[in-house]
């Protein structure tokens, strides 16, 4: 029932023409526009989850075997419930949160996001065939015109499906702490797709370099924004031993 009022909220939303700064889940809008399907056995399937909430779908990132990687504003201050999905709603492969954190500085101003990052732990390990992704070191610096794979579950259909894209670094935001990436070739992350991962591949290798915050309008046909979290190591590794 919560489901369907929720879906009811959202079209009203659109049909309004209200505007969305972040991108939680809207199921009118597809997944990742313009992105291909990710396939079973592609690394980006195998550390990329979808996150539910009473409120909302996001997409994360596995970092360790207990631990996610996501945005802030898909985790309410004091969140009682978080299902985290590992290959979608279809699947039967799950895990119930056993708390989540979001950064102490989380701002949601009306012209950016600050410290959009949150944590999500979860018992009983990882499923079998999934893997944590190391976070992209500050040593492996991004510059302007880096092409990263941009990928996230969205909210194309009632079961989302995961899908991926290749950006290149348009721009760096409040002080190198945030990604930006121009999507006016309609390609690119909305609704649905908040906390997903942004990766940089290094000899061959893929590292998460950020986590999605928000795009522009309701349309998301401008640009996104993504959390850079390399600047967020010490942290998430503050928070681990808690």
């Amino acid at each position: 029932m919560l489901r369907l009022l929720y879906r009811l909220f959202y079209s009203v939303a659109f049909i309004l023409g209200f505007s969305f700064h972040s991108l939680a889940s809207s199921p009118l809008l597809p997944f990742v526009n313009g992105g291909d399907k990710v396939l079973a056995d592609d690394p980006i399937a195998k550390s990329t989850v979808m996150l539910e909430t009473d409120k909302q779908y996001c997409s994360a990132t596995i970092i360790s075997d207990n631990m996610l990687l996501t945005a802030a504003h898909c985790i309410g201050e004091n969140e009682p419930w978080v299902l985290i999905h590992f290959s979608g709603l279809e699947s039967a492969l799950t895990r119930s949160a056993s708390r989540s954190l979001r950064h102490e500085g989380y701002q949601d101003l009306q012209d950016t996001t600050r410290n959009d990052i949150a944590l999500v732990f979860f018992e009983g390990g990882l499923p079998e065939g999934f893997l944590p992704m190391m976070i992209l070191p500050a040593d492996k610096d991004l510059a302007v015109g880096d092409e990263l794979q941009i990928a996230g579950y969205g909210a194309g259909g009632p079961l989302g499906s995961l899908a991926k894209v290749s950006l290149k670094v348009s721009d760096f935001l409040d002080t190198r702490r945030l990604i930006k990436f121009a999507q006016t070739t309609h390609r690119g992350i909305c609704h649905g797709d908040s906390g997903g991962p942004a990766f940089k591949v290094l000899n061959n290798q893929l590292y998460l370099a950020g986590v999605a915050s928000y795009a522009n309008e309701i349309d998301c046909s401008d640009y996104s924004v993504y959390t850079r979290a390399t600047n967020y190591i010490d942290w998430i590794l503050q928070k681990q031993k808690e």
